[in-house]
């Protein structure tokens, strides 16, 4: 469950309950609810998530691979990508969990080639034009 991911994520990342909520700019209660499955996070929510507790998005949103991306090719979201990154999640609100596990999987590919080069970013793009 999403909830229980949320919460070893916390814990693995050292946050008590109190700091992921002040980071997440909501109440203790609020992610309380998070963790034990009573309400979903916004898709802000889930990005920040992952980028606090420095785990794949992957992970969280579907729980396949491992929290620690090791061998699982997991999508790890720099401060750049948050915004796209929480985009495409509000698209694939409530879309079954094998075509989120396929889009992440795009998206963990297309991210990694650029952070290698492999594709020229737009400012990039822009220097050599």
């Amino acid at each position: 469950m999403l909830g229980q991911r949320i919460q070893r994520a916390r814990k693995g990342a050292g946050l008590t309950p109190d700091a992921l909520a002040e980071k997440l700019n909501v109440s203790k209660r609020t992610l309380g609810y998070y963790e034990a499955g009573e309400r979903e996070p916004t898709a802000t929510a889930c990005a920040l998530i992952a980028e606090l507790c420095s785990i794949p998005i992957s992970w969280l949103l579907t729980g396949e691979g491992s929290p620690d991306g090791s061998g699982d090719g997991g999508l790890y979201i720099g401060p750049g990508e948050r915004d796209i990154v929480e985009q495409l999640l509000e698209i694939m609100r409530g879309a079954p969990k094998d075509t989120v596990k396929q889009v992440m999987g795009e998206i963990s590919f297309a991210c990694n080639q650029l952070r290698t080069g492999e594709i020229p970013r737009k400012s990039d793009k822009k220097k050599t034009g």
